[in-house]
């Protein structure tokens, strides 16, 4: 049942994936960097910035997307500054973002090899979940 869980996770995520892979090829440069550049009007504080770079990072490697939608761009920042995420969770959260797609083929073990129990991993996914479904838009 947990396993189903952080599928529905991955589900949400990757609603919004298939919307960043429809976007447009950048025309040069660092993809990641233009992405990062159209956070700057968000005011995010320094850790919400590092988790909505986190989270479009995660978005990058799932879709195989060079530059994201401003819809992913505006999910990414929403969802940082909504998250409900403690202190002792903030280094794998990010991790987590980063890589999702990859990670959820492996939840348990891979959080279990960063030191993170069973009953842990259920949080942040609920904590995850939570802050993507606040960001959902229509």
């Amino acid at each position: 049942m947990k396993r189903r869980y952080t599928l529905s996770v991955r589900t949400i995520i990757a609603a919004v994936g298939v919307a960043a892979a429809l976007a447009l090829p950048g025309c040069g440069g660092d993809p990641s960097a233009k992405d990062a550049a159209r956070l700057d009007s968000k005011e995010l504080s320094p850790d919400e910035r590092m988790v909505a770079e986190a989270l479009l990072d995660g978005f990058r490697r799932e879709t195989g997307a060079a530059t994201l939608p401003d819809a992913d761009i505006e999910r990414a920042a929403c969802y940082a500054k909504s998250v409900d995420m403690p202190e002792k969770y903030t280094d794998v959260h990010k991790l987590y973002l980063a890589d999702y797609a990859a990670i959820d083929k492996d939840f348990y073990p891979w959080f279990e090899n960063k030191g993170v129990s069973m009953e842990d991993a259920w949080d942040i996914a609920g904590r995850v979940k939570a802050g993507l479904d606040i960001c959902a838009g229509g």
